[in-house]
């Protein structure tokens, strides 16, 4: 039997992760071809603003980053989810809901009942503002935020679940839907999420941050 040639092994081990980067930069570019399939403009028919603005905007050239964006930003939410998740978990683990203060609790029950709404309707609010632009890199940043609001939401219902189930006084954490439309604590938040799909599109949405 022949020994293996050292240098011969050294430089299988090198080409392997060059061969990995490249089937990646391949997947994202696939995806990125398919996801513009999902996009395009009608010639049957003369375009008509569903959310018509007082504000006029040059038509802007084609640039679109989304590339880009399936390559940092996908993966940077999803480690951020990890870690979200994981911290509940490790609250679950660790009796962590027996032990917090009460008042702390209480003050949640009506925090968590009030923000979902407003996050969701920033959400909405993103398709508004795609409408009235033609922008597509500036679409790319809305569509973005649009889902990292519908995140935020998702996120604060599911505290909302773990608190009901594991918190030693659920009671309120299970009536806040409710609660929302009946209590006068509860308009305040209304009211402030309605201004983001209300009105003008450009002056109604939030400003997209990617947080």
């Amino acid at each position: 039997m022949r020994p293996s040639d050292p240098n011969a092994e050294r430089e299988r081990v090198d080409a392997q992760p060059k061969e990995v980067s490249a089937l990646s930069r391949a997947s994202i570019t696939k995806a990125h071809q398919k996801i513009q399939e999902l996009s395009w403009e009608p010639t049957f028919i003369e375009p008509v603003d569903k959310y018509p603005t007082d504000y006029t905007f040059e038509k802007a050239p084609k640039k679109d980053p989304l590339k880009q964006v399936l390559r940092s930003y996908f993966p940077m939410e999803e480690e951020k989810d990890n870690r979200v998740f994981g911290a509940m978990d490790g609250a679950i683990r660790g009796n962590m809901f027996r032990q917090v203060q009460e008042r702390w609790m209480e003050w949640q029950k009506l925090f968590l009942s009030i923000i979902p709404f407003p996050e969701i309707s920033a959400a909405r609010a993103m398709p508004l503002v795609i409408n009235a632009v033609p922008n597509p890199e500036v679409h790319n940043g809305l569509a973005i935020q649009m889902i990292d609001e519908v995140r935020h939401s998702t996120i604060q219902m599911n505290l909302k679940r773990l608190y009901m189930n594991h918190y030693i006084d659920p009671a309120g954490f299970d009536i806040t839907e409710k609660a929302f439309s009946n209590c006068y604590a509860g308009t305040i938040g209304r009211q402030f999420g309605e201004g983001f799909i209300t009105g003008d599109a450009i002056t109604a949405s939030p400003r997209p941050t990617s947080t």
